[in-house]
């Protein structure tokens, strides 16, 4: 109170203007640190999530590609998507070049080098067999029968959660129709795939399933995948803009009616 007796009218309006104005300018200075244009990438292989618009390659579309879409443009932001290598595309959101990667799975290496979303969806695993080879299937039943097969995964994904040795794993492959080619020209005997990807991209007629069988991988459960942030300039604050518009469109059904959109029916 005495600072305040002490100071004439005037000066006591401007000292309440300064204090108001940097009240106010703190949020707005947080929200300019977000780039003009949020860059977005991942490999275009991930259908029915994130996948190359068979009409225009140059597009990219999804469940994950929507629901992040209809995210920032409630928000006022405006995107660009970019179909990398799987690999590079981390690299770039790791060093901040890119703001946003979709579709990826957590673990700590991942937790280190970015941000990462509440869960987004769920996908589940499986081994995929040729048939001619094993008309009863592999007739694998524990972790320690998976280290008498060869196995091949796609390079750059994550192998973390297999409980056999993925020392071993064959993980050249630079995508899931590369990786079928080799089954079946017996390079490996097992393939890592994901059931409702590969049945996505069979559908759509990107892989051929034909002759395939696929089994339960022992000790696996379903993945979690979420979005990954850039911990470099606005990742922070739009980590926390996905994750309160997820949970807005789930709540409002949109989320919902996504998955049903891309024929992918949730329980």
């Amino acid at each position: 109170m005495m600072f305040f007796k002490s100071l004439c009218p005037r000066n006591v309006f401007l000292f309440l203007f300064f204090v108001f104005m940097y009240a106010t300018v703190i949020p707005v200075s947080c929200a300019d640190e977000l780039p003009e244009v949020i860059r977005i990438c991942n490999d275009g292989e991930w259908a029915p999530y994130s996948y190359k618009d068979p009409r225009n390659e140059e597009r990219g579309i999804g469940i994950s590609v929507d629901i992040l879409h209809e995210i920032l443009r409630r928000r006022n932001l405006k995107t660009e998507i970019t179909i990398f290598p799987w690999k590079r595309c981390m690299y770039k959101v790791e060093k901040g070049e890119y703001q946003i990667i979709t579709d990826s799975s957590r673990n700590s290496e991942r937790e280190r080098k970015y941000l990462i979303s509440d869960p987004l969806y769920e996908v589940h695993h499986a081994f995929y067999y040729d048939k001619t080879r094993y008309p009863d299937g592999p007739g694998i039943r524990t972790v320690e029968d998976v280290n008498s097969f060869s196995v091949g995964a796609i390079f750059g994904y994550d192998l973390d959660m297999y409980k056999f040795d993925i020392t071993k794993i064959d993980s050249g492959t630079k995508n899931i129709d590369s990786l079928l080619k080799k089954l079946r020209h017996k390079y490996i005997d097992l393939a890592i795939g994901y059931v409702e990807v590969c049945q996505a991209l069979a559908a759509m007629g990107k892989i051929d399933m034909t002759g395939l069988g696929r089994m339960e991988i022992p000790e696996t459960s379903s993945h979690i995948y979420h979005v990954m942030f850039t911990r470099g300039k606005g990742g922070e604050e739009l980590l926390e803009i996905f994750n309160k518009g997820l949970k807005q469109l789930k709540s409002e059904g949109y989320y919902q009616k996504v998955f049903q959109k891309y024929g992918i029916p949730l329980e």
